[in-house]
C-alpha cells in the first residue's frame, strides 16, 4: 500500500493549477496505453503519426525512454504547476536543475523497475545531457501538444474550477478521495491500492487503519469524511466480526481495533 503523510503545512499549501509540462510529458503514458485513455485517441492517432517522423522521434527519444508505459517519473522532469505559467518558463526551470537533484530523483524510481538506457546515461552524465531532454520535451510540446493545446488548457481550467469547488464544499480529506478511485484520506495521509479494502470494502478498511487508538464515532466520522450514520454502521459490521472493541468512558463510546484486526493490518501492508 502506498502512503502518503500530510502535516497541517502541506494540507494548508494544496493549490491547483495548469501545468502545460506535465500534460506534455504524461502524454507519453497515453501514447503507451491507449485502451486506458480511450478518451483521447483520436489525438493519440495523430500524435502517432507524427512520433513516426524519423527527425521526430531521434529528438523525442530521451522522454520516451523515462515514460515509456508508466516508468515512474522522476521528480525534476514535473515541476509544480504555478498559476499561469508557461511551457518556457517550466523548461527553463528543468534546465537549471542541480545535477545532485537530477541523480537523486532518477535513483528514486528504480525500486520498481531499471533505468532505461539514456536514464542510465543521464545518471551518469546529468549536466551534460540534461540538455538533450528539455529539447525533447520542447519538440514534442511544439509538435503534438501545441495545436491542441488552447483546447486543452480551456478544459484543464474547467476542471480546476470543479476541484476547487470540491475542495471549498467537502475539505481535503473528500477532495482527495474523488480525484482517483484508488485513493483514500486517512485523516493525516493519502493512501491507495490497499489489499485489506478489496476484501472488506474501503469504508470499513478505513476506520481500520484509523483505531490503533481508542476513537470516537464522531472524529472517525471528521477523520474520514464520511456520515456519522455510515460510521456507526460500520462500526456495528466490525464489531459483530471480531475486529473492533468499544468501551465507554464518560458519555462516550470509544471504539479501538482487536488483536484480530491488528494481524490483518500488518497482513495487508506487507509485514
Amino acid at each position: 500500500m502506498s502512503e502518503l503523510r500530510f502535516s497541517l503545512a502541506d494540507v494548508a499549501g494544496v493549490r491547483l493549477a495548469v501545468s502545460p509540462v506535465n500534460e506534455t510529458v504524461m502524454s507519453m503514458w497515453a501514447l503507451a496505453s491507449p485502451v486506458r485513455y480511450a478518451v483521447h485517441l483520436p489525438w493519440i492517432d495523430r500524435a502517432r503519426v507524427t512520433l513516426r517522423r524519423p527527425e521526430v522521434a531521434a529528438r523525442v527519444r530521451p522522454l520516451v525512454e523515462l515514460t515509456w508505459r508508466g516508468c515512474p517519473l522522476p521528480d525534476f522532469i514535473t515541476p509544480a504547476a504555478r498559476p499561469n505559467v508557461e511551457i518556457a518558463d517550466q523548461l527553463d526551470q528543468i534546465a537549471k536543475t542541480p545535477p545532485a537533484v537530477v541523480v537523486q530523483d532518477l535513483l528514486s524510481t528504480t525500486a520498481r523497475r531499471p533505468l532505461s538506457p539514456f536514464g542510465q546515461a543521464l545518471l551518469a552524465d546529468p549536466r551534460g545531457l540534461l540538455p538533450q531532454l528539455v529539447d525533447a520535451l520542447r519538440v514534442w510540446y511544439d509538435e503534438a501538444i501545441a495545436p491542441d493545446w488552447q483546447r486543452m488548457r480551456a478544459l484543464l481550467d474547467a476542471d480546476v474550477a470543479y476541484r476547487a469547488a470540491q475542495l471549498a464544499e467537502s475539505g481535503a480529506g473528500r477532495f482527495f478521495e474523488q480525484l482517483h478511485p484508488s485513493l483514500r484520506w486517512l485523516g493525516d495521509r493519502v493512501v491507495s491500492d490497499d489489499p485489506l479494502a478489496r476484501v472488506i470494502g474501503s469504508g470499513r478498511a478505513a476506520l481500520l487503519h484509523l483505531l490503533d487508538t481508542a476513537t470516537t464515532t464522531t472524529d472517525l466520522a471528521r477523520r474520514t469524511g464520511m456520515s456519522a450514520g455510515n460510521v456507526s454502521a460500520h462500526l456495528t459490521a466490525l464489531h459483530a466480526a471480531g475486529l473492533v472493541d468499544r468501551s465507554r468512558q464518560g458519555r462516550h463510546v470509544l471504539y479501538r481495533n482487536t488483536d484480530a484486526a491488528a494481524v490483518l493490518l500488518r497482513a495487508s501492508r506487507g509485514g
